[in-house]
């Protein structure tokens, strides 16, 4: 519960940052942030899509803090997302020369290299990565799975992932990650084991119930697709995409008639 309220309080310093940050935009008025402040934001607006606005804010923060090593990492983060890669591996390489430990640069590398389907390369930096990763390992290798999904490697990524989980069993995104990873791969039975094991820590997940039912419909496993569907339900009565499905699996079970009232229920919204 600490734990909870202290995250809470994190994330709302942060968006008071953000928007003290967009405010001193429109105003026109110089606001002093500091590098932690910089990182803080950029990460914000990159979680929101408005990568001109990162960009934005790596540039000002650079020229306030130049010789900020987290600050020249993000930067090398947001040409990526522009996929400007040979600039980002540039940049890399001269934040490597300065600070030859950081697995998040290593890491931005390895991103790169996967991007320009350099495998070789790819996965020497994921080592050093991990190498220099100490407590952060599940979110590092977590992150090289996100890596090679994006490359279309679902392999490769289950296998980090994998490593991720076998590190922080209970790190709940690299559950979710696994089941549905494994649904795409077609793998469904993996697929199951990981969602009930992400909602063996956290059974109020709509989304997961949703996709469990999903992989159960998919396997013919109906009674227990319903059971997911009507969890999902109770957790959001206004899901009306676990509704249309839950009424797919009841034709599938031939119960035409209570199928039929959930679709009508579905069109009236």
């Amino acid at each position: 519960m600490k734990e909870d309220a202290s995250e809470n309080m994190d994330d709302q310093e942060n968006i008071e940052t953000v928007n003290r940050f967009k405010d001193s935009l429109v105003s026109g008025k110089t606001e002093y942030f500091d590098v932690s402040d910089y990182e803080d934001i950029i990460e914000k607006l990159l979680e929101e899509g408005d990568l001109k606005l990162a960009e934005l804010a790596v540039g000002q923060g650079i020229k306030i803090h130049p010789n900020a090593i987290p600050l020249q990492v993000k930067n090398a983060q947001i040409l990526l997302s522009k996929g400007d890669i040979k600039e980002a591996l540039e940049n890399l390489k001269k934040v490597e020369k300065v600070e030859s430990t950081n697995p998040d640069v290593y890491l931005l590398k390895g991103t790169a290299y996967t991007i320009e389907g350099d495998a070789k390369n790819a996965v020497e930096a994921f080592k050093q990565a991990i190498r220099y990763a100490k407590d952060d390992l599940d979110d590092i290798l977590y992150h090289i799975g996100v890596a090679f999904i994006h490359s279309g490697d679902v392999r490769m990524a289950i296998k980090y992932m994998e490593k991720a989980h076998r590190v922080n069993p209970e790190n709940e995104t690299v559950l979710y990650e696994l089941g549905f990873f494994y649904d795409q791969a077609d793998n469904t039975e993996k697929s199951v084991y990981y969602y009930n094991k992400y909602l063996d820590i956290d059974p109020f997940n709509t989304t997961v119930w949703y996709n469990l039912g999903i992989v159960y419909n998919r396997n013919e496993n109906f009674e227990k697709a319903l059971n997911a569907y009507d969890y999902a339900l109770v957790l959001n009565e206004k899901f009306h995409q676990a509704v249309f499905n839950k009424a797919n699996t009841l034709a599938n079970m031939g119960k035409y008639s209570e199928a039929i009232k959930l679709y009508e229920e579905f069109l009236e919204g």
